[in-house]
């Protein structure tokens, strides 16, 4: 997925040939379209009736979030453009989500742990902040869609608790994206909160997310739209 300053694409039977210009913005994103419909990457994220291909294609992505080795500059987009795959074909999967989702959160933990373990050393993940971003809002996407499977509400529930111990420099910056992501979780699962440790943590992030200005209009809203939901009318 690195790109230079030509890009050549070419479709299954070497045909075709596309050479494009990606210097500027609009010709990259221009070129990632066509990668994405040469690749028929729609392929890849649709609903798989084999459960198997779905885990071994979903492992794969996953295994591109943070390679051993870090040699390319861009490799923080690529990471993020794999875990977008990866939360569409989790999603788009649903009915195989308790099998699906403990492979996220599985690399998710580990990309959260210590450098060293059993020390206070930040997290690896930490260095890379627009892929922290994006794992943070994949979490909160997969509470929305997947929080009404009773099976897999203790997995969601351990990723949300990831995300509690994430430094306040950091949520801070993310405020506007996890007061919204929360508000929503709380507005669409709410009903479904049933032990005190649920409204517990949903408790917590959404004060982390209120301690910034812009996260906190979107928790005010969140709570005051279960309120005007749960409430019965006069």
């Amino acid at each position: 997925f690195g790109f230079g300053s030509k890009s050549v694409i070419r479709d299954a039977n070497n045909t075709d040939k596309i050479d494009v210009d990606v210097t500027k913005t609009s010709d990259l994103l221009e070129c990632l379209k066509k990668i994405a419909n040469h690749a028929q990457l729609d392929q890849i994220i649709m609903k798989h009736p084999n459960n198997n291909i779905a885990k071994r294609v979903l492992s794969k992505l996953i295994d591109c979030l943070l390679p051993a080795e870090i040699d390319d500059p861009l490799f923080e987009h690529n990471s993020v453009f794999a875990l977008e795959l990866a939360a569409r074909l989790l999603i788009s999967n649903n009915s195989n989500a308790t099998d699906l989702f403990p492979i996220f959160l599985s690399k998710f933990e580990e990309l959260f742990a210590p450098k060293t373990p059993g020390s206070e050393d930040s997290s690896l993940v930490l260095k890379f902040p627009y892929l922290l971003e994006r794992i943070v809002v994949t979490i909160m996407r997969a509470c929305i869609h997947l929080y009404d499977i009773v099976e897999l509400r203790i997995h969601l529930q351990k990723s949300l608790k990831l995300i509690e111990d994430l430094p306040s420099s950091f949520t801070r910056t993310i405020g506007d994206r996890l007061g919204c992501g929360l508000a929503i979780v709380l507005r669409g699962c709410f009903y479904l909160f049933e032990t005190s440790d649920e409204w517990s943590t949903i408790k917590t992030l959404l004060d982390i997310a209120a301690q910034d200005k812009s996260g906190r209009g979107f928790v005010f809203d969140g709570i005051a739209s279960v309120i005007d939901y749960a409430l019965p009318s006069p």
